[in-house]
């Protein structure tokens, strides 16, 4: 559950290097026209750790608090992308299968490109 108490799709952004990665600026999008549709703001991945956004159209970036993209996962699959801060194009791109969950929620998880890639 989100801090409203509703139950929403999520995003899992995995960080495996051994150093923290700042998503500022970098953009999250389900539309491969539209690279910008939620930016992120200040938020920090830790070495080893993960960040969390839910898919609940709830459009919050505020730094040090829940982060809630534009837009919704479809459980029946869509086009994913994380797209770089710099503008360069996406760092991680995903045609999503059926990712539904027993709780018939749609979540999704993207390991962050090995060092030097992005």
């Amino acid at each position: 559950l989100d801090e409203d108490g509703d139950s929403s799709d999520w995003i899992e952004i995995l960080n495996p290097d051994p150093s923290d990665r700042d998503l500022a600026g970098w953009c999250l999008t389900d539309d491969p026209a539209l690279l910008e549709k939620w930016r992120f703001p200040r938020a920090i991945v830790p070495a080893g750790g993960r960040i969390v956004v839910f898919a609940s159209g709830k459009d919050r970036a505020t730094e040090r608090a829940e982060l809630h993209a534009s837009f919704r996962l479809d459980a029946e699959g869509e086009y994913l992308a994380l797209v770089r801060a710099d503008g360069t194009g996406v760092a991680l791109r995903r045609l999503t299968g059926k990712a539904r969950l027993a709780s018939s929620r749609a979540s999704l998880t993207l390991v962050w490109p090995e060092t030097g890639a992005a």
